[in-house]
């Protein structure tokens, strides 16, 4: 569904003068031909930046190479009342570009205190290859959702939608216990505000119990749902404290007896 932008206004341009790139990084200062120019003049604007009113939330745009400066534009838009900065880009990939890009994004939305979706193209133009792999990072600096890297992908992260939907379903089934499965979505955001609310965990790896763990739940909250189990994997969740596990044969009866023999089972017919 789109979302009807109000309240926009142009940007501001940002009026830079005429000086090479490489005069500033000797200290040279330049000319723009009817005045001398400092490097101290090159400062930021003087009006605030425009936010943009989308949906009621206030949005900041900042584009490319603004993530990258630690005083550069989020902070400024942040500090103007920003609750979500979108930073569009066309971030060509090498090796390590990811982490680069995860690491930097991190820093400067836990430093603004403000939620950032990097917004990255995907395809190629000569010699570059743009990967796309877009991020969502939130306030904290933690990373909530990935998009697919080298392909097109629409990424849909809307935390809100998980309570409203976890609570409706909670209040409807009030006698049960509500597992969710962390294969559907296994962002640490979303398992931390499960947790929160009260969630149990179906799991279907060690890793995904280990996130579960560090996402606040308690170890009596998982149940490794995976039916095909190794039984170094049985001993491992037993040893973090799993003592429910999903069989549908007796050859996985007999590895729960074997790994984890205090343990409880459920069983799912064929």
């Amino acid at each position: 569904m789109q979302q009807r932008v109000e309240g926009r206004r142009a940007l501001q341009h940002r009026h830079v003068p005429c000086v090479r790139v490489d005069d500033l990084a000797r200290g040279v200062d330049g000319d723009r031909g009817d005045r001398a120019v400092k490097r101290d003049d090159l400062v930021a604007p003087r009006e605030p930046l425009p936010l943009f009113n989308v949906a009621g939330v206030k949005v900041g745009i900042s584009i490319c190479e603004d993530a990258w400066s630690p005083a550069g534009p989020i902070l400024a838009e942040a500090a103007g009342g920003a609750e979500l900065i979108v930073n569009l880009n066309a971030s060509p990939y090498y090796a390590q570009r990811l982490v680069e890009r995860e690491t930097m994004l991190a820093t400067r939305a836990a430093d603004a205190s403000v939620p950032i979706l990097y917004a990255n193209l995907v395809g190629g133009q000569d010699e570059l290859v743009f990967d796309g792999a877009s991020l969502v990072f939130d306030e904290q600096g933690m990373l909530i959702a990935r998009a697919k890297q080298f392909v097109t992908d629409l990424l849909v992260v809307d935390i809100d939608v998980v309570r409203e939907n976890y609570l409706a379903f909670a209040k409807a089934l009030p006698d049960t216990r509500v597992f969710y499965a962390v294969k559907a979505n296994p962002a640490p955001e979303i398992l931390k505000l499960l947790a929160e609310l009260g969630s149990s965990f179906d799991v279907a790896s060690v890793s995904e119990t280990e996130a579960v763990l560090a996402a606040g739940a308690t170890p009596d909250r998982i149940s490794y749902g995976n039916t095909i189990k190794k039984e170094l994997d049985i001993v491992r969740a037993y040893e973090l404290g799993v003592d429910l596990f999903a069989v549908d044969s007796i050859e996985e009866v007999e590895k729960i007896a074997r790994a984890a023999p205090a343990a409880r089972v459920i069983a799912r017919p064929r």
